[in-house]
């Protein structure tokens, strides 16, 4: 039998038990949901999206759980818990040790690991790393696609869709997670030195390559005071569409898919330009 004269103090322990039960209860509850740790580095950043060029949201170190709630495309990226629980962020897949396979978590991202999306209202897929390459679909603005390769010149990068569809961009037109040259070079095509190694499709001779430095206005008209649409880079092909009566100004169509007027004397071609068809006047 308890003595009675230790009956306070029984209640007291039992009451503490009690509390500390109360106290761990959310924590146990909360570790039920752990289902991966960092590994591999000393620090992992907690991203605002699944890219590295996404807001750092905070780090947290080496062993610590993650929650993961969420993943990309591919299983690269996974969306997880801030340690106080206040945010949801994304870390890179390659420094966490899951013991789940990622790829059952819910995709809450459309991107892949080399996510890249469009900036232009529309944009050209190419066949190949320029713009006298035929099209192979359009683009409207924020599609994502996933980065495969890129050219020498590092100024188009092959891509694929979320269709399996591949084809090329240019890098003047999309948004990419990554430096455009730490992807694999697929083609040896760029800007170099001249001659200009852009590929030209079989049997389309109607083309031209920029030798403006650094760059090339595209004009609403064949002259200077016409107003300026855009700008093509040093070395980028475009197709030869028209001229002006002297042939001093050439319509071309870039990249994007745009048609405008640019400076014959900025541009470099094998094509007899005086062939081309005369467009309006001047």
């Amino acid at each position: 039998m308890w003595n009675v004269r230790n009956k306070p103090f029984i209640q007291r322990m039992i009451m503490a038990v009690v509390l500390l039960l109360l106290l761990t209860m959310p924590l146990l509850v909360q570790a039920q949901n752990y289902n991966a740790t960092v590994g591999l580095v000393t620090t992992l950043n907690i991203l605002s999206g699944p890219g590295n060029r996404y807001r750092v949201i905070t780090g947290i170190g080496r062993d610590t759980p993650l929650e993961l709630v969420g993943r990309n495309a591919d299983g690269s990226w996974v969306q997880t818990y801030t340690p106080n629980r206040s945010e949801v962020g994304w870390v890179n897949a390659d420094f966490i040790i899951a013991n789940i396979n990622i790829m059952t978590l819910p995709q809450t991202a459309t991107s892949g690991r080399n996510n890249a999306f469009v900036l232009t209202s529309v944009l050209n897929l190419r066949a190949g790393p320029g713009a006298n390459f035929d099209v192979v679909t359009r683009l409207l603005s924020g599609d994502t696609m996933d980065v495969i390769g890129r050219n020498a010149g590092n100024t188009w990068v092959q891509v694929k869709l979320a269709n399996g569809t591949t084809g090329w961009v240019s890098t003047r037109f999309v948004a990419v997670s990554l430096p455009i040259t730490t992807y694999p070079q697929t083609s040896p095509t760029g800007i170099t030195t001249p001659p200009y190694q852009q590929p030209i499709p079989a049997g389309n001779n109607v083309v031209g390559f920029v030798t403006a430095n650094p760059n090339l206005i595209v004009r609403l008209g064949p002259g200077r005071v016409y107003d300026r649409i855009a700008s093509v880079n040093l070395g980028e092909g475009v197709y030869l569409r028209g001229r002006n009566t002297p042939g001093s100004w050439l319509l071309v169509q870039i990249a994007s898919g745009e048609i405008g007027w640019v400076n014959a004397a900025f541009i470099d071609t094998d094509y007899p330009i005086m062939t081309l068809p005369v467009i309006g006047i001047s």
